[in-house]
């Protein structure tokens, strides 16, 4: 089997005792360092033609579809309590089909969603806004 797949993939919060706590119920993981680095223009009087920059890199959101919200799950309760607390908090992905995947980043909780709709399991979705770097996703 491919350690590509996705299958397995596993989302953690570390809540504020330090211990890692698995968010349930995780269906998509998307956006994961799709942000993009703001360009400068540096032309001056001088130049030949337009000159730019890249600013710093931005990680940018991470949205997390939940295909059950489940509102007595510890990890969808910590995510809560990040957002109501407005703090940035440390995620972590990891998988239990390929031990080398360990991805982690601080976020800012923007959104915790709950969605309802006939003859379908309550679900939800967060919102996640990355600050700083991701780790472990290559070079």
């Amino acid at each position: 089997m491919s350690n590509e797949i996705s299958q397995g993939a596993q989302l953690f919060i570390r809540d504020l005792g330090n211990a890692w706590v698995q968010i349930q119920k995780a269906g998509t993981i998307s956006g994961l360092g799709g942000g993009q680095a703001a360009v400068q223009d540096v032309t001056s009087l001088d130049s030949a033609a337009k000159e730019f920059r890249s600013g710093l890199r931005d990680e940018g959101e991470v949205s997390v579809a939940l295909v059950i919200r489940q509102l007595a799950d510890p990890g969808q309760i910590e995510a809560m309590r990040a957002r109501n607390a407005q703090r940035v908090a440390r995620f972590r992905i990891t998988s239990l089909l390929d031990p080398t995947l360990d991805v982690q980043f601080d976020a800012l909780v923007l959104a915790v969603s709950l969605n309802f709709e006939v003859d379908n399991p309550r679900t939800g979705e967060l919102t996640l806004r990355v600050t700083g770097p991701i780790s472990g996703v290559g070079a």
